[in-house]
């Protein structure tokens, strides 16, 4: 069968086409180009065309950066202190919170597992969000005690490094996973303002930790769209106009140490 042509589609059309051609999305490589959209296909290996067996593996390579578009900005917490990144998750008197971050599974051991929280224990009053997997099923879900918005019930695959986001824009969040929304739900921040930031586990103490591990966790005193959930899954920075001139002197002291 020949090999779908899938340069210059964005990531989720091309893996649709090269599925739907009885093909598999082999290894996905991310590089800057200039010249393709950011989350679009730049080159692809066997090239459109070939000829290979049904079930034959093609690789991608996906663009970082699009000279035709504006790189987007938004605060977060490079170089903050501790101080800062709890002041930063209470939601920056904005109301408003996104997550990302990469996180590799190594599976379910009968135990709920946290990604992150801003939590110091279960029930109200202790948790204000928690990222987290589920005992029984490991589906991934964003709550607190009274709020828990519709999240696809994704689960991780076991051993992949994969993209998790959440965008909660003061009304509604929404889950993404490799950039792709899953579910959305109404939701809004309780008053656990002072709850810990907890990185790795479901609260402070190490309870409930995450069988894996989290990488280039990142945090935004806004709501994010799926374009700049892209963009974050790519590397890039992001930089809202909302951005404080005291959250941007921080940035860039952080990049001179």
């Amino acid at each position: 069968m020949a090999v779908p042509n899938v340069v210059g589609m964005s990531k989720p059309e091309a893996e649709s086409a090269i599925t739907s051609a009885g093909l598999v999305v082999g290894t996905t490589s991310w590089t800057s180009g200039d010249t393709v959209p950011e989350g679009c296909v730049i080159s692809q290996s066997p090239a459109a065309g070939a000829v290979v067996d049904f079930g034959s593996n093609v690789e991608l390579t996906i663009s970082r950066y699009s000279g035709d578009s504006q790189t987007i900005a938004v605060p977060d917490v490079v170089g903050m202190s501790q101080s800062q990144v709890q002041s930063a998750l209470t939601s920056a008197g904005t109301g408003k919170l996104s997550v990302c971050l990469w996180a590799r599974w190594n599976g379910q051991p009968a135990v709920a597992q946290g990604l992150i929280a801003k939590r110091n224990n279960w029930g109200d009053g202790s948790t204000m969000w928690s990222l987290e997997a589920d005992i029984n099923t490991g589906k991934l879900g964003f709550f607190h005690e009274a709020s828990t918005p519709f999240s696809g019930d994704p689960v991780l695959p076991i051993g992949e490094w994969t993209h998790v986001a959440v965008s909660f824009d003061g009304t509604t969040a929404t889950f993404y996973v490799d950039g792709e929304p899953t579910g959305s739900g109404p939701f809004s921040f309780p008053s656990s303002t002072q709850a810990a930031v907890v990185f790795g586990a479901s609260e402070p103490d190490g309870d409930n930790p995450f069988n894996g591990a989290l990488d280039d966790i990142r945090f935004y005193d806004q709501g994010l769209s799926q374009r700049q959930i892209l963009a974050a899954m790519a590397g890039l920075d992001i930089v809202l106009p909302t951005e404080s001139k005291d959250i941007r002197s921080r940035r860039e002291a952080a990049r001179t140490r």
